[in-house]
């Protein structure tokens, strides 16, 4: 049956800003973009740029690590604007609850924080550093490139960690990630990615700018990076994402801001990364019917221990009618025994919970956990959903819509062949929230 044009408009007037903008960037035709001469000039001009950097890599490099990170250090980089300020707060309880120690730091750019803001940061033990360079000035982003992450491989590149843990500030740990820094995959490419939900589609025409062959990969998920940018090649890698960043007016019509040019500026570059393939496919909030058990909506006690907050509560397929609302992505670690038979089926563990779809108070139902349920795909032994994908084509059906309070959810269909569990996660996310808005809020008073 048709939607008549009233009623579409009844439902895009319910939508919050944050959706329509979404809904908008990501069905937007911008024809100018997608002109065969621009297509050819950028990917010169790409490609021109490659050679030049690498023709003087090693100077450039030898200057860079003289004036920038501090050898052998490492640490946690979050970054974002005054409004995200109280979120990189409610970051640093949720890192030292895990037993982290690694000093963290806030980049900003330039006079976005107040004294009052980086006094409330300070007490956290949180280091504002102003990235703002005459480089960053030339570029000329707007604010929908900065929402995208225009910036973030500059946060990265300037920080003073030799060893970086980039962190949006939304993203919960599980545990204590240090250890990341001494994993094989770490040492030997110098640079860990997670993936997001989704594969580039062989028609996008990101392949014929970057003149990629085609390849079933999972687009990158930047909610949390690792970097040695002691390695002179993630340097180079690093400094191609950022020409993207850089041009990411005409790049970000290609793919989805700052996540995939990482992935792009290391493939372009000829940079080997690792990206992790223990993924969740569609993990989401879940809003439980009446057939899931109620132990998998329990909401974190006062003073639980970390451990405590992840269990298994229920396993089997998605019940019908079940309503999910994909609000939050969950992260798993990955096997870090190279040499184990690749025919054994590892099992991963959560390690890194990302609230990328409740960031803020207008977009948050105080009622409900946004890590409260996990949904994950368990497949064959030995497959990941990368193989499952290059053998078979099918993947789970996602749908991201940006509400927690069940009025806007979308669906998940199971694949043929690939089983359902739940995960239960019980989290102090929303007790540092409330902490962190507190503080943010009390500051504001006195300073006022």
């Amino acid at each position: 049956m048709a939607i008549q044009p009233q009623s579409l408009f009844l439902v895009l007037l319910a939508l919050p800003l944050s959706t329509l903008l979404w809904i908008h960037l990501r069905t937007h035709t911008d024809a100018w973009a997608h002109n065969p001469s621009l297509l050819a000039s950028h990917s010169q001009q790409l490609f021109d740029f490659v050679a030049y950097t690498k023709a003087d890599l090693d100077a450039a490099f030898a200057s860079y690590q003289r004036a920038v990170p501090v050898q052998g250090s490492m640490g946690i980089v979050l970054t974002g604007s005054a409004k995200s300020a109280s979120l990189a707060v409610m970051a640093a309880e949720l890192i030292r609850a895990t037993g982290c120690t690694l000093p963290i730091e806030y980049a900003y750019l330039g006079d976005e924080l107040t004294n009052q803001t980086m006094s409330l940061l300070r007490a956290s033990n949180i280091t504002p550093r102003n990235f703002l360079s005459p480089a960053i000035k030339s570029s000329n982003w707007d604010i929908g490139l900065l929402k995208l992450g225009a910036a973030k491989v500059s946060a990265i590149l300037s920080s003073p960690f030799e060893k970086v843990l980039f962190l949006d500030p939304d993203v919960m740990l599980l545990r204590d990630p240090t250890y990341l820094f001494s994993t094989p995959q770490f040492k030997r490419t110098g640079a860990l990615f997670w993936p997001d939900f989704s594969v580039t589609p062989r028609d996008r025409a990101i392949w014929q700018i970057t003149k990629q062959p085609y390849s079933v990969e999972f687009e990158f998920e930047s909610g949390q990076i690792v970097l040695d940018k002691s390695n002179k090649h993630v340097y180079l890698g690093l400094l191609v994402a950022e020409y993207l960043c850089r041009h990411g007016a005409f790049y970000f019509k290609h793919f989805w801001g700052d996540k995939d040019a990482f992935r792009w500026g290391f493939r372009v570059a000829g940079v080997p990364y690792f990206l992790n393939t223990q993924q969740v496919h569609g993990n989401v909030s879940l809003i439980p019917p009446s057939s899931i058990p109620s132990n998998s909506a329990q909401i974190i006690q006062s003073g639980a221990p970390l451990a405590s907050y992840i269990g298994t509560s229920a396993s089997g397929r998605v019940p019908a009618k079940g309503t999910h609302c994909g609000q939050n992505m969950l992260q798993l670690d990955f096997d870090t025994n190279e040499t184990q038979d690749p025919s054994t089926a590892y099992e991963a563990k959560p390690l890194f919970m990302h609230a990328n779809g409740i960031k803020w108070s207008w977009n948050y139902d105080d009622s409900i956990p946004p890590f409260q349920s996990a949904q994950m795909y368990a497949l064959p032994k030995g497959e990941t959903l990368t193989s499952w994908a290059q053998k078979y084509g099918a993947m789970a059906s996602y749908k991201y819509i940006g509400q927690l309070n069940g009025r806007d959810c979308g669906t998940l269909v199971p694949v043929n062949g690939i089983e359902l569990s739940y995960l239960s996660i019980n989290e102090r996310y929303m007790a540092a929230r409330e902490n962190a808005f507190q503080e943010s809020a009390t500051a504001t008073s006195i300073s006022a």
